[in-house]
């Protein structure tokens, strides 16, 4: 059974769940906030975040690639229990983004209350130089 996330922001909790939970723009905030904790950053939960960050500084091959996407879908599954994803389907797709440093991630996933589709898209940032690219949000919806 999936955990609700509570990272949105500066909402209370209430019972593990934020008070102001219902609203889907709250919660895609929230989806987006979680993809890009890296694991660790919580001192509460060490191993709360996207193990995607783990991959970003190795080699980039095709297997790294999926293991991102994947990293993604699995974050989303463990974390946020009011959207669905599918761990058994194909991995996001992930596109390295040379000109700006950075891997785009699509993740598409189903509102857990009406079944309907949505995708939000995130950048991560690869070191360039030894220093790292800030987040570009322009491909989020």
């Amino acid at each position: 059974m999936a955990t609700t996330w509570y990272g949105l922001g500066t909402d209370r909790l209430e019972g593990g769940r934020s008070r102001d939970s219902s609203g889907r723009e709250l919660i895609r905030a929230g989806i987006r906030r979680l993809l890009r904790t890296k694991p660790g950053e919580y001192p509460s939960d060490p191993n709360m975040g996207n193990q995607a960050w783990r991959y970003l500084h190795r080699p980039l091959t095709s297997g790294v690639l999926v293991l991102i996407g994947y990293s993604c879908l699995e974050v989303i599954a463990r974390y946020e229990d009011r959207v669905r994803v599918n761990l058994d389907e194909d991995v996001p797709p992930v596109i390295l983004d040379d000109e700006q440093g950075s891997i785009c991630v699509s993740v598409e996933y189903q509102w857990a209350d009406n079944l309907e589709y949505d995708v939000l898209g995130v950048r991560f940032p690869l070191r360039i130089g030894g220093e790292e690219v800030e987040f570009d949000t322009s491909l989020s919806n």
